[in-house]
């Protein structure tokens, strides 16, 4: 027997031989140790039926022989958890040293000797070999474990929807990669992005990262974890959000843009506008506000069909967004109606931007084959000038645009052109007839006049409304009603006037013999309300007059949206009994044929302001003499009655 060297033995321990390898290579030593040719390694399954022999020493192949075959050794009751040694039938002796896995014995170093019994040094070695043998056994089973694990840990991995890969903390070299990241060149973009961008130091979300060649977006998840040998290790877990944001910025753009023309809408009009008064508030400088609507842009709709209509807002749009100045401060509220914020670096640009939004308007449209000329009425503000808060500057600049269309359409008119010195404190008198409307029309003056014709017998009774405001002083109607219909208050303000026409006329028919026929203007939203007619007949009924007694005037600046549903509502207010007049002739749109279409039993011509304006409503005055012979109405210039016909 040669000498035991046991670091030949133990190198076996660090080796990465496969176990059988290892094994069979320590019993080829220890049979050089020992001079035993018998060595080898038994398993014996856990239920003790089945004996497998794992490796042996090179001269080992008939160990199984020589200790006893697999139905000998499971026979054997003392085999058990401790070194064995027993004396063989054939004059021999065997030894049996166990290996164990956890708590059980699970193979054997079995050894047979035919000399005798082992020496001291013998079972010594033999022990240490069976030990070396168990801790490779224990190191190669945590081997596996470890790679059973691994593999079961990307088998899930690879059926995540996540993408998940798991970097080097030092140099982000990547350990693990499930198929999910593998198959995706744009999660792996993502995951590359944020590590040149960031330093990953802590845990840490990346929300909304993009990757520009496929457009697709990510959210990144960082944290640090221990790895399979307890070093730390960088995970990241990659969710493709793409649907999500889409579905998100779809939402968004629903949520802030029109429909129909791309334009942001009103909602984040007023939002940008809030940021801006802000801004030039904060900077001290100056933005602007415009309002654009387009004129009679009912009549394409009307006449043509709203497909028409359609295409040309969508080329508005469109010609708008070419202003490189408003490209992305455009915004359409609803309708016809259009705006456009300049915000401060683009102050100095205002006249320009106007100049190339009027021009617009001067080409001719093509609306499917049809050619069609289309003009706008435009108001603008200043802000913070004309007002620091964004309600105020919109009511404003609208106003201004509301003016310009009342003006005459198809012009610019700035905000603080737009009222009359009397007006300057505008939003003080809004808020005044507000009040007032509140507390009983308080400040509210009806006063009357006579017309009378020409042999001064009193035919009609006029009547004008006065408002005392505390900061402009009185106002005649003309002062205030812009405001007040351009506010929504002129409805209320009709049926206070027409109250107390009504409440006069009827106590002249009970109280006195005198008759007249009260002059009473009617505002655009009773004249398109079907139920005018009813509301109108209940107050008469109540005052104790009667529909004779009451004349609606119809003034010629008004505009109506729908003019056959005006007309079919004036000839039922005439079935009713009422007298229908019109003003201001001459100073609008109206024609001798309106005169025919209401049924007008006056028509007032505006009082001539100096010579010119004299001379051309001689004409008119003269071509309505002629008709009013033929259609029986009266004429009458300013408040001086000039013709009547009964």
């Amino acid at each position: 027997m040669k000498e035991v060297n046991l670091p030949e033995l133990i190198e076996y321990l660090v080796k990465e031989d496969d176990f059988v390898k290892a094994a069979s290579g320590i019993f080829d030593k220890c049979s050089d140790y020992l001079g035993i040719d018998e060595l080898c390694l038994m398993q014996i399954s856990p239920d003790m039926e089945n004996v497998t022999v794992i490796a042996c020493s090179d001269g080992g192949g008939s160990v199984l022989g020589a200790v006893g075959n697999s139905k000998a050794l499971t026979d054997m009751p003392w085999l058990g958890n401790t070194v064995c040694e027993t004396a063989m039938d054939n004059g021999g002796y065997g030894i049996y040293i166990p290996v164990f896995l956890g708590e059980r014995a699970a193979m054997y170093v079995c050894s047979y000797n035919p000399d005798g019994s082992f020496s001291k040094e013998q079972v010594k070695l033999l022990t240490q070999a069976a030990l070396i043998l168990q801790n490779i056994a224990l190191r190669k089973n945590f081997e596996d474990s470890l790679e059973n694990s691994y593999r079961l840990l990307c088998n899930i991995l690879d059926h995540v929807p996540a993408g998940i890969a798991v970097l080097d903390k030092e140099n982000s070299d990547i350990l693990l990669m499930n198929r999910t990241v593998m198959n995706s060149e744009a999660m792996q973009n993502a995951v590359g992005f944020v590590l040149a961008n960031y330093d990953i130091e802590c845990e840490i979300k990346f929300k909304d990262i993009c990757d520009a060649e496929s457009g697709r977006w990510f959210d990144l998840d960082f944290i640090y974890i221990d790895w399979i040998h307890g070093e730390s290790v960088l995970m990241c877990s990659v969710l493709d959000v793409t649907d999500k944001v889409r579905d998100k910025q779809k939402a968004e753009y629903q949520a802030n843009n029109d429909y129909l023309t791309g334009l942001f809408n009103r909602m984040k009009c007023e939002r940008d506008l809030k940021y801006a008064i802000r801004e030039t508030i904060k900077n001290e400088t100056k933005g602007v506000l415009i309002y654009l609507d387009l004129d009679d842009f009912k009549q394409i709709n009307d006449n043509f069909g709203h497909q028409y209509g359609d295409v040309l807002l969508q080329g508005i749009a469109a010609e708008l967004q070419a202003i490189e100045p408003i490209t992305h401060n455009c915004y359409r509220l609803g309708g016809d109606e259009f705006v456009i914020i300049l915000r401060p670096e683009a102050f100095d640009k205002t006249d320009e931007v106007i100049s190339q939004i009027s021009r617009i308007f001067t080409k001719e449209w093509n609306l499917i084959g049809i050619k069609y000329n289309c003009t706008m009425s435009m108001g603008a503000a200043i802000f913070p000038d004309d007002g620091s808060h964004t309600k105020e500057i919109m009511q404003n600049a609208d106003y201004a645009m509301y003016k310009a269309k009342k003006n005459g359409k198809n012009c610019f008119l700035w905000y603080k052109d737009s009222i009359d010195e009397k007006m300057a404190d505008r939003k003080y008198m809004v808020e005044e007839l507000v009040n007032s409307l509140d507390y009983g029309f308080r400040g509210f003056v009806l006063r009357y006049y006579g017309i009378r014709n020409l042999e001064g017998d009193r035919v009609y009774t006029g009547s004008r409304l006065f408002f005392r405001n505390r900061n402009c002083g009185t106002l005649n109607s003309s002062q205030f009603m812009d405001i007040a219909e351009y506010r929504g208050l002129s409805g209320r303000i009709s049926d206070y006037q027409m109250e107390n026409i009504t409440k006069l006329a009827g106590s002249l028919r009970i109280f006195s013999d005198i008759r007249s026929r009260f002059i009473a203007e009617i505002p655009p939203m009773n004249l398109m309300s079907e139920k005018y007619a009813e509301r109108l007949t209940a107050r008469v009924k109540k005052n104790r007059a009667e529909p004779e007694d009451i004349v609606l005037c119809i003034s010629d600046t008004l505009e109506f949206r729908d003019e056959k549903k005006v007309a079919d509502n004036v000839k039922h207010l005439r079935e009713q009994g009422y007298r229908i007049a019109i003003s201001d002739f001459a100073k609008g749109s109206m024609s001798l044929e309106h005169i025919v279409r209401y049924g007008a039993e006056l028509v007032i011509v505006g009082e001539p302001k100096g010579k010119e304006e004299r001379d051309s409503l001689k004409g008119v005055i003269e071509a309505l003499k002629s008709f009013s012979e033929i259609y029986r109405f009266n004429i009458c210039v300013g408040n001086k009655l000039i013709l009547m016909n009964n």
